[in-house]
Protein backbone atom coordinates (compact mmCIF):
# COMPACT_ATOMS: atom_id res chain seq x y z
CA UNK A 1 0.00 0.00 0.00
CA UNK A 2 1.43 3.39 -0.92
CA UNK A 3 1.16 6.70 0.89
CA UNK A 4 -1.98 7.63 -0.97
CA UNK A 5 -3.68 4.26 -0.61
CA UNK A 6 -7.16 4.61 0.80
CA UNK A 7 -9.14 2.29 2.98
CA UNK A 8 -12.74 3.18 3.66
CA UNK A 9 -12.33 6.52 1.89
CA UNK A 10 -9.66 7.90 4.27
CA UNK A 11 -5.94 7.67 3.61
CA UNK A 12 -3.83 6.00 6.28
CA UNK A 13 -1.90 9.27 6.70
CA UNK A 14 -5.12 11.05 7.63
CA UNK A 15 -6.02 8.28 10.08
CA UNK A 16 -2.56 8.32 11.69
CA UNK A 17 -2.53 12.10 12.18
CA UNK A 18 -6.08 12.36 13.49
CA UNK A 19 -5.27 10.92 16.94
CA UNK A 20 -2.30 13.20 17.75
CA UNK A 21 -4.20 16.26 16.50
CA UNK A 22 -7.23 15.40 18.63
CA UNK A 23 -4.96 14.79 21.64
CA UNK A 24 -3.36 18.22 21.21
CA UNK A 25 -6.73 19.91 20.83
CA UNK A 26 -8.01 18.20 23.98
CA UNK A 27 -4.86 19.14 25.89
CA UNK A 28 -5.10 22.83 25.04
CA UNK A 29 -8.85 22.97 25.66
CA UNK A 30 -8.32 21.50 29.14
CA UNK A 31 -5.60 24.03 30.07
CA UNK A 32 -6.65 26.99 32.18
CA UNK A 33 -6.09 30.47 30.84
CA UNK A 34 -2.48 31.65 30.88
CA UNK A 35 -3.16 34.25 33.57
CA UNK A 36 -4.54 31.66 35.97
CA UNK A 37 -1.48 29.45 35.39
CA UNK A 38 0.78 32.29 36.48
CA UNK A 39 -1.35 32.87 39.60
CA UNK A 40 -1.37 29.23 40.73
CA UNK A 41 1.35 27.14 42.35
CA UNK A 42 0.90 23.54 43.48
CA UNK A 43 3.18 21.54 45.73
CA UNK A 44 3.13 17.75 45.51
CA UNK A 45 6.48 17.47 47.32
CA UNK A 46 5.47 17.37 50.98
CA UNK A 47 8.95 18.38 52.13
CA UNK A 48 8.14 21.71 50.50
CA UNK A 49 4.43 21.78 51.40
CA UNK A 50 4.68 20.75 55.08
CA UNK A 51 6.41 23.95 56.26
CA UNK A 52 3.81 26.04 54.37
CA UNK A 53 0.98 24.09 56.04
CA UNK A 54 2.58 24.60 59.46
CA UNK A 55 3.48 28.28 58.98
CA UNK A 56 0.09 29.23 57.51
CA UNK A 57 -1.93 27.26 60.08
CA UNK A 58 -3.55 25.10 57.41
CA UNK A 59 -5.19 21.74 58.01
CA UNK A 60 -2.66 18.91 57.61
CA UNK A 61 -3.10 16.60 54.61
CA UNK A 62 -3.77 13.71 57.04
CA UNK A 63 -6.88 15.52 58.35
CA UNK A 64 -8.00 16.37 54.81
CA UNK A 65 -7.65 12.70 53.80
CA UNK A 66 -9.67 11.55 56.85
CA UNK A 67 -12.46 14.05 56.17
CA UNK A 68 -12.46 13.20 52.47
CA UNK A 69 -12.85 9.48 53.23
CA UNK A 70 -15.96 10.30 55.27
CA UNK A 71 -17.50 12.61 52.65
CA UNK A 72 -16.30 11.55 49.21
CA UNK A 73 -17.25 8.40 47.36
CA UNK A 74 -14.14 6.88 45.85
CA UNK A 75 -10.45 6.52 46.51
CA UNK A 76 -8.21 9.53 47.13
CA UNK A 77 -5.31 9.02 44.71
CA UNK A 78 -3.35 12.21 45.33
CA UNK A 79 -3.43 15.36 47.44
CA UNK A 80 -1.57 18.53 46.49
CA UNK A 81 -1.33 21.84 48.32
CA UNK A 82 -1.96 24.74 45.95
CA UNK A 83 -2.07 28.51 46.19
CA UNK A 84 -4.12 30.64 43.86
CA UNK A 85 -5.53 34.15 44.14
CA UNK A 86 -3.86 34.57 47.53
CA UNK A 87 -5.54 31.51 49.12
CA UNK A 88 -4.33 28.02 49.85
CA UNK A 89 -6.37 25.00 48.85
CA UNK A 90 -5.94 21.27 48.47
CA UNK A 91 -6.46 19.60 45.11
CA UNK A 92 -7.58 16.02 45.63
CA UNK A 93 -7.53 13.56 42.76
CA UNK A 94 -10.39 11.11 43.34
CA UNK A 95 -10.96 7.77 41.63
CA UNK A 96 -14.73 7.31 41.75
CA UNK A 97 -16.42 3.90 42.04
CA UNK A 98 -17.61 3.99 38.41
CA UNK A 99 -14.06 4.52 37.13
CA UNK A 100 -14.12 8.29 36.64
CA UNK A 101 -11.16 10.34 37.88
CA UNK A 102 -11.94 13.86 39.03
CA UNK A 103 -10.35 16.78 40.83
CA UNK A 104 -11.85 18.07 44.05
CA UNK A 105 -10.83 21.48 45.40
CA UNK A 106 -10.98 21.93 49.18
CA UNK A 107 -10.14 25.01 51.26
CA UNK A 108 -6.84 24.31 53.04
CA UNK A 109 -7.69 26.27 56.19
CA UNK A 110 -11.17 24.80 56.70
CA UNK A 111 -11.51 21.63 54.60
CA UNK A 112 -15.05 20.40 53.98
CA UNK A 113 -16.63 23.20 56.02
CA UNK A 114 -19.46 25.20 54.53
Amino acid sequence: MGLNARRGGVSWVARMTRVPVMALVSFFMAMPAEASLADTACYSDWQVAAPIVRDQGLAPARIVRERARARVKGEIIKIELCKGKGRYYYRLVVYEPRGRVRNLIVDAARPFER
